[in-house]
């Protein structure tokens, strides 16, 4: 059994430990001595971080691991650039390489003559150094002054599990900020919709701590602070995003068939089911990208009698976001009574939830209804298939999955689901923070301090 005070007591730590090293003045001399006691290792290795009540606690201890590896100088302030970074990163390998040479290159000849772009991968480092007694990885660790030699090293021990985890960590290839961010999908997943940590429920208490970034009076750098207010926007329009889904499909009222198909016994003004669902186009990956260029579907349903509401789904506009959902209703008789003690996704048999952005509703002969003064073609028949785009990053994580032995994702949805369009703009306002980030100067440079928080308020002036 875990104590829960315990639990609680180390994810309070680790929010202090952030906020600390979140902020310049402090970050100064924290950051040295969080990496002199190597705290996020030891954090990942530790009982809680294995156990399933330590979800909150990993997902505080990336957070942590994120600031103690910020893009940033901590004497002067700052930015580093990406070329600074590489540099960085490559004067690291360099290093351990020739401590590995020094010492045990008959052990390491492949790593020790490698270049860096071959050999600094998570995979190849432990591949290379897992071979190494706890002996040797001590000594390669002392040479690099992480941690003492075996001669002064006293009543302190260190196993080969934390040497291991620390020389990878502390060498491996990292992301740049930037291409972590553009690489990020726009659109919330059934894995962050229903997450309480990240994005609680109405009913949060305020007692426990959320692996949330904070928007302090001071930021480390500009791209902290826009990075910051793209993560909590994003998470903010997550929540809305969950209310409505959970409106609708408590509205749908899915239920399992004798066949095992899922039906649905209710309906909804803002839901309809799927008749169909392909994959028309996935375009090739711009050069330095991996990602394709772009995902296009075609969605085809079967609109309602109600001229009201053949009207409103027959008017959703080029870049309107649409959420396609995949129901896999678990009871045979459809249940009105909620369980707040079941999680809502579990309850209803919600598998998975996908964002895409409308091109445009398909006329008869297959091509996309074009916005503009022209009447729109009257189209015969109850049934009308829109033309979407899929997030292209969420596209390229999920069929990495598929092609590694899961279900194929855009195979399973039946149900698409719109919202009203004073409310469905967080994409645009994201990808407008995202731009912003991606752009080298953006404040001028007499307000810059001040905008951080750090600077004097009565030099604010532009002479």
């Amino acid at each position: 059994e875990v104590d829960e005070d315990a639990v609680s007591y180390c994810e309070r730590f680790i929010e202090l430990m952030i906020d600390l090293q979140s902020l310049l003045p402090t970050r100064r001399f924290f950051n040295v001595l969080i990496d002199n006691h190597h705290v996020v290792v030891r954090c990942r290795l530790s009982a809680l971080a294995k156990h399933p009540k330590g979800k909150l606690f990993n997902q505080l201890v990336e957070m942590l691991k994120f600031y103690c590896g910020f893009e940033i100088n901590d004497h002067t302030g700052s930015p580093l650039t990406d070329r600074e970074m590489s540099e960085k990163h490559y004067e690291s390998i360099t290093s351990l390489q020739r401590a590995v040479f020094k010492n045990y290159k008959n052990d390491a000849l492949d790593f020790v003559m490698g270049n860096v772009a071959s050999v600094d991968t998570r995979e190849n480092l432990k591949k290379c150094f897992k071979k190494l007694s706890t002996r040797k990885l001590h000594s390669i660790a002392a040479h690099l002054n992480l941690v003492p030699s075996l001669k002064d090293v006293g009543d302190q021990k260190f196993d080969k599990e934390f040497l291991l985890e620390l020389l990878i960590s502390r060498h491996e290839r990292r992301m740049s900020q930037i291409q972590t961010l553009n690489r990020t999908p726009m659109f919330p997943t059934e894995q962050i919709l229903w997450d309480q940590n990240i994005v609680p429920t109405e009913f949060y208490s305020g007692e426990g701590c959320l692996a949330l970034p904070k928007l302090n009076l001071q930021f480390l750098t500009l791209h902290d602070y826009l990075l910051r207010n793209h993560n909590l926007f994003q998470l903010e329009s997550t929540y809305e995003v969950r209310s409505d889904i959970e409106d609708i499909i408590s509205r749908i009222k899915p239920w399992k068939s004798e066949y095992g198909d899922t039906l649905f016994q209710g309906w909804a003004r803002m839901a309809v089911p799927i008749n169909s669902f392909s994959i028309i186009e996935v375009g090739k990956p711009k050069v330095g990208e991996t990602c394709p260029s772009r995902v296009l579907a075609d969605v085809k349903i079967t609109l309602s009698q109600r001229h009201t509401l053949r009207e409103e789904w027959e008017g959703l506009r080029k870049h309107d976001v649409a959420f396609l959902i995949s129901i896999k209703a678990q009871k045979t008789v459809y249940n009105q009574r909620y369980d707040k003690s079941v999680p809502f996704a579990e309850q209803f048999g919600i598998a998975y939830v996908r964002g895409c952005e409308i091109e445009g509703m398909l006329d008869e002969e297959g091509k996309v209804i074009e916005e503009g003064p022209d009447p729109k073609p009257e189209l015969k028949g109850d049934d009308r298939t829109y033309r979407v785009w899929l997030d292209t990053n969420q596209y390229e994580a999920d069929m990495s999955k598929t092609n590694s032995g899961s279900e194929d994702i855009y195979e399973t949805f039946n149900v698409i689901m719109r919202r009203k369009p004073k409310e469905n703009n967080f994409k645009a306002v994201l990808e407008t923070i995202r731009d912003l980030m991606n752009t080298q100067c953006l404040v001028p440079e007499w307000i810059h301090d001040i905008f951080l928080g750090y600077g004097d308020p009565a030099s604010a002036n532009y002479k």
